[in-house]
């Protein structure tokens, strides 16, 4: 298996999800850095609307009134960093985002670096690529054919 995972997150053209927040990420065996293109806005989808079936946000979001732990848990889900840095073996839940820690300087660069170059290879732009997502549909970036319309054909009569 490769050494390395990519990932890609789009909210844009998703149900209740924000209008471009772009995120992209590499894995490491031990570290997971993710690079959150467009973090200024809240980020938004269909879990923190409330619309899903399920009611734990709500939950959550009542629950983060008087627990300061869960309104860490609220603000981190909402609110998020340009950069996040996760050792993954000894914070499997992600929590403690230590990409502003000098002492992981070293592998962040490392992972932004790579994460650069296969940005790079896939033709991914970032927020640029983002902003184009609603417009493209189909494989490859190929806008998808309109169905042809099927000839009106009609049965011989016989005689």
């Amino acid at each position: 298996h490769d050494e390395y995972v990519y990932g890609v997150h789009t909210t844009r053209g998703i149900i209740s999800g924000s209008e471009c927040y772009p995120i992209r990420s590499i894995r490491s065996e031990t570290h997971k850095y993710i690079r959150n293109l467009n973090h200024e806005p809240p980020f938004r989808n269909i879990v923190s609307d409330g619309r899903s079936k399920g009611i734990y946000w709500a939950s959550y979001v009542e629950k983060a009134r008087t627990d300061p732990a869960a309104a860490r848990l609220v603000r981190l889900y909402t609110h998020r960093p340009a950069e996040e840095l996760y050792d993954v073996t000894k914070d499997p839940y992600e929590l403690n985002n230590i990409a502003a820690n000098p002492a992981a300087a070293k592998i962040k660069a490392d992972l932004a670096r790579r994460l650069d170059a296969w940005m790079a290879q896939q033709g991914d732009k970032g927020n640029e690529t983002e902003l184009q997502a609603k417009t493209r549909q189909g494989r490859g970036g190929k806008a998808k054919p309109k169905p042809k319309k099927k000839a009106d054909k009609k049965k011989p009569q016989q005689q």
